[in-house]
């Protein structure tokens, strides 16, 4: 009865051209993407508040924050805040990460 089997988009690749196909590739995977953070006021206190906990007792803290279109996590010791860049200096098991505050998303005490 199903003789004829729909192979979807794979008929069609092979007369596409190579831009065309990137194009899909990149629509596909723009369609992920999320925007970037918009903090209040106050989100960006209740985040200054819990680095300068972190950097004060020098205890671990899981950072979210906005990165190529994409939320990533890092997990680590912050080191410092670096006023004049408004960058957090992180020091986590990969190496060091330098995330500027306006990127961050969340913190949290671990």
């Amino acid at each position: 009865m199903d003789k004829f089997r729909d192979r979807g988009n794979i008929k069609w690749t092979s007369m596409m051209l190579t831009e065309h196909r990137e194009a899909l590739k990149a629509w596909g995977e723009s369609q992920n993407d999320i925007a970037p953070p918009n903090k209040t006021e106050d989100e960006l206190a209740e985040l200054a508040e819990q680095i300068g906990r972190a950097i004060a007792s020098h205890c671990e803290v899981r950072l979210t924050y906005y990165r190529d279109k994409r939320n990533h996590e890092a997990v680590g010791i912050i080191t410092r805040f670096n006023p004049a860049i408004q960058a957090v200096y992180l020091e986590s098991a990969s190496g060091p990460v330098i995330i500027p505050v306006n990127d961050l998303v969340h913190c949290s005490l671990t």
